[in-house]
């Protein structure tokens, strides 16, 4: 394949900044915050980075190279940086709170009211309520994370590889049922 890991790098990074950059725009409007103006706009705001991380990952998955390896461990640990900090925005999810009190959210639709329960719930995980440094250590904890489910992906996948099975021996009659072990060598 002409797929190669430093392919992805400056494409993810380029989508990163540029979703970073509408959320911080999203924290610092000046409008009153509205499910339009916060929920809806952070909704929309990375889907390019979604599909960038999206095909990365479709082709760390079927590729599986360690530069692949490597790229997507990176992806993963920066996503989870920037979006646990983006989340501890205080403006940012100050909207995000104000908008679970508009007095039109009873009025909402079910689907709207969940979304809006869904930032509510993410700012309050991403610890928004912290001081400094426990957000940091929970930055922290969120990049170690994401670089252990990665790793754990990757392992599986190693794994997955290394036990194979061969159904057939060269040279043997595949209709010989008289020796059932000869084929089917599990390697594990």
């Amino acid at each position: 394949s002409g797929v190669r890991a430093e392919h992805f790098e400056p494409v993810f990074l380029a989508a990163l900044r540029e979703h970073q950059i509408k959320i911080i725009k999203i924290g610092n409007d000046p409008d009153p915050p509205t499910f339009e103006n916060t929920i809806l706009a952070l909704e929309i705001s990375g889907t390019r980075l979604q599909q960038i991380v999206h095909n990365l990952l479709h082709f760390a998955a079927v590729l599986s190279s360690d530069p692949l390896q490597k790229a997507t461990n990176t992806a993963q640990k920066k996503l989870a940086h920037s979006r646990i900090e983006l989340l501890q925005n205080e403006r940012l999810s100050s909207r995000i709170l104000a908008t679970a009190s508009l007095p039109q959210f009873s009025t909402m639709s079910a689907e709207k009211q969940a979304v809006v329960r869904r930032y509510v719930q993410m700012v309050n995980r991403a610890g928004a309520a912290l001081d400094g440094p426990q957000k940091k250590e929970l930055v922290d904890i969120e990049v170690r994370l994401a670089q252990l489910s990665n790793e754990f992906v990757y392992n599986l996948q190693e794994a997955e590889k290394a036990a194979r099975v061969h159904v057939l021996s060269p040279g043997l009659d595949p209709l010989d049922m008289s020796a059932p072990a000869t084929y089917a060598d599990l390697q594990l």
